[in-house]
């Protein structure tokens, strides 16, 4: 969310929709043996999907396949255990794909603010807060309040929601409160690179 050139808090690649929730659900247990998958998240790819992955990138649409979107932890979390995102965008566009979009996918497993200073952006975003039961999604297990417009107009969500933040709308800081049961928190921005998206904080 909040813009800055040298951040690697959002990584490459994943579908979007239910099936990256569902992809996400199981996050968590992920994080081990992350230090490979960094290597190679130019590619996207891991050290045992390389030969599968070069393979695609010979066939006509193969190079539309983007393999195992692992990242690093997020700025914006200072926890250390946190696990990785998943996501595109934060830094230079997928290579072949033409869509100027970002996208980032994590878990929220305990309170916390993220994003102390409001700010703003150059593009349109898509929040979303997603319960995270992957056989429920309206199983939302927390409680988020969300600061949006100059007026600090304060916004509280209990239940499986999605919000549009227009162009130089000014948001955040966003505090999960209350988090019962770990729910999937991200971002969709209409932009090619996370970075490019001129986030300004009001003074």
């Amino acid at each position: 969310m909040k813009c800055n050139s040298t951040r690697r808090s959002f990584v490459k690649a994943a579908v979007t929709g239910g099936a990256a929730v569902a992809a996400a659900s199981s996050i968590l247990s992920w994080t081990a043996g992350v230090g490979p998958l960094l290597q190679n998240v130019a590619t996207g790819t891991s050290d045992g999907k390389q030969r599968e992955a070069i393979k695609m990138t010979e066939t006509k649409y193969g190079k539309y396949f983007l393999r195992e979107p692992w990242g690093v932890p997020g700025t914006a979390n200072p926890d250390p255990d946190a696990p990785v995102y998943i996501g595109l965008g934060q830094e230079v566009p997928v290579k072949d794909w033409d869509e100027p979009i970002t996208q980032v996918l994590r878990p929220i497993y305990k309170p916390m603010v993220m994003i102390p200073k409001g700010h703003r952006h150059n593009c349109a975003e898509i929040l979303y807060f997603i319960g995270g039961n992957p056989m429920n999604f309206k199983d939302f297990g927390a409680e988020v309040e969300l600061i949006m417009g100059e007026e600090r107009e304060k916004h509280i969500i209990t239940a499986t929601t999605w919000v549009f933040v227009p162009k130089n709308v000014f948001h955040c800081p966003v505090n999960f409160k209350r988090v019962d049961r770990p729910i999937m928190f991200g971002h969709i921005m209409f932009t090619p690179t996370y970075a490019s998206s001129g986030a300004a904080i009001p003074g």
